[in-house]
């Protein structure tokens, strides 16, 4: 390499450091505002965090925590009632585990609960004893036995 190629390249280099130095000093910034702001969230705050992250209401799964017995097992079905958007029908059965431990997720023929997520109970053709209307299109159902 010729010193007039190094010295190019060096100064390419140096332009493209002192160039992504001010992004960097803003991400860093971010991130610092957002871990000061988030210290003072409560452990089910924080918690809650992915729920946000997929557009999800929590209501069903907190919910579901008060009133399904750790031992017992559950289903989730999602569906567009309720004007749920896409990515929190297909998020609302990938994190009821995450939310819902210890309780087991299993097919609905098999569950003790249903939590509806924009689903539809009557398709299923189980009884009910009884069904929770938590909010529009989110409804938790104990099946009858």
């Amino acid at each position: 390499m010729t010193p007039l190629r190094r010295r190019l390249a060096l100064a390419l280099l140096a332009l493209v450091v002192a160039a992504s130095v001010p992004a960097y000093a803003v991400s860093v910034r971010k991130t610092h505002l957002q871990a000061v702001e988030r210290e003072a969230w409560t452990p089910l705050e924080r918690e809650l965090v992915p729920t946000h992250m997929s557009l999800l209401e929590p209501e069903l799964f907190l919910e579901a925590r008060e009133r399904i017995p750790p031992s017992e097992t559950y289903a989730v079905i999602a569906g567009e009632r309720g004007g749920a958007p896409q990515i929190a029908i297909d998020g609302a059965p990938q994190l009821a585990p995450y939310l819902l431990l210890p309780r087991r997720q299993v097919e609905p023929e098999a569950a003790d609960w249903i939590l509806s997520y924009g689903g539809d109970l009557d398709e299923l053709r189980l009884e009910f004893e009884e069904v929770v209307r938590v909010a529009p299109g989110r409804e938790l159902a104990e099946v009858r036995r």
